[in-house]
């Protein structure tokens, strides 16, 4: 399955409050599952693609030892680890019951599981969480994921950009009541008064050079900021480049729910994600962009190998998409 990193920190904290509360912290086995949790939401939340979020064992046994990287050898960092692991294992195996249960209360239908990977021409293991879906039983043997729907789009938050240090500020927004009105407004204003200054010496005739380089920065900044207009009115909105680093693409700027405010009425914040998917049609890479010609104002998915064919809507709420054509392929691959 298609890992979320939303998802994945999401369960990772609830699973790190069982641990707790079930005095199982203080294992050394179990400290394992924590630090490699504790590194993993330190790669995310610094916009690290979640598929890159592994750890050699050199780096898990200087945290589980609280010493220095590089104090211990290579080997004996790794039996230490791998020890550790293969405990970790039993100990998570024999209370799984009770954290499913805790799992499932809380809404979950995936737990968070430890994987050993390899690296071509690496010889170094590398430890990665992953998320695997619950079992309809917990006697069931494997945790596969069950079929979905061939003919829906599933997204999955691959990564979560960091802002450039100056768009820094409007990630710390939050946008609710009269706060959202008096963002909207001013960004409003900030566009207008300089285009009125513009219009009103067209009118009289008496336009001169610095009216036009007025006019000039307020077309500009109109262009620069209207996303962040858009996504209070939207929700979700194709991140503007200035926001970005040069190697990210097809990224999304989203205002989500972050919690409630002392009147009940939610409270909202500006973030940079990148939502993806696997095209059900043929496999391919889906990515999020803005919707052209006919689907203009919306976003939505787009297959990497049909970029004109394989669309589908987008649903940042549902993770969810449905065909926006109508070909009789759409049946998807397993069909």
């Amino acid at each position: 399955m298609l890992q979320d990193a939303d998802q994945l920190l999401a369960v990772g904290q609830e699973m790190q409050s069982w641990v707790t509360e079930s005095d199982l912290i203080n294992l050394k086995p179990v400290e394992l599952f924590s630090a490699i949790y504790r590194r993993t939401s330190e790669y995310l939340t610094n916009g690290i693609p979640v598929e890159e979020a592994y750890f050699p064992a050199t780096d898990l046994n200087a945290d589980l030892k609280g010493i220095p990287l590089g104090e211990d050898s290579s080997d004996t960092a790794g039996k230490y680890v791998r020890t550790n692991y293969a405990r970790m294992s039993e100990i998570l195996a024999e209370h799984k019951p009770s954290l499913r249960k805790r799992l499932r209360k809380k809404g979950y239908r995936e737990e968070l599981d430890v994987e050993v990977i390899s690296k071509p021409g690496d010889p170094r293991k590398y430890y990665q969480l992953k998320l695997v879906r619950i079992p309809e039983s917990d006697d069931a043997e494997s945790s596969s994921e069950p079929k979905s729907d061939p003919g829906i789009a599933v997204y999955s938050v691959r990564q979560l950009p960091k802002f450039l240090p100056w768009a820094k500020p409007f990630a710390e927004l939050t946008l609710s009541g009269w706060r959202r009105s008096l963002f909207v407004g001013g960004m409003v204003t900030l566009f207008c008064a300089p285009l009125a200054v513009f219009l009103l010496a067209i009118i009289g005739g008496q336009l001169l050079l610095w009216h036009v380089l007025v006019g000039s920065a307020a077309a500009i900044l109109l262009w620069l900021f209207k996303p962040l207009i858009d996504v209070v009115e939207r929700s979700i909105v194709r991140a503007p480049d200035w926001m970005l680093r040069l190697n990210d693409v097809d990224v999304q700027l989203e205002l989500r729910e972050v919690g409630a405010q002392d009147n009940g009425l939610p409270l909202r914040q500006i973030r940079l994600v990148k939502y993806e998917a696997e095209c059900p049609v043929c496999g391919g890479n889906m990515a999020v962009v803005s919707g052209k010609r006919e689907f203009r104002g919306r976003m939505v998915g787009q297959c990497s190998r049909s970029r004109s064919e394989h669309l589908y809507s987008f649903d940042h709420i549902s993770k969810r998409g449905v065909p926006l054509r109508t070909n009789g392929y759409y049946r998807g691959r397993d069909v």
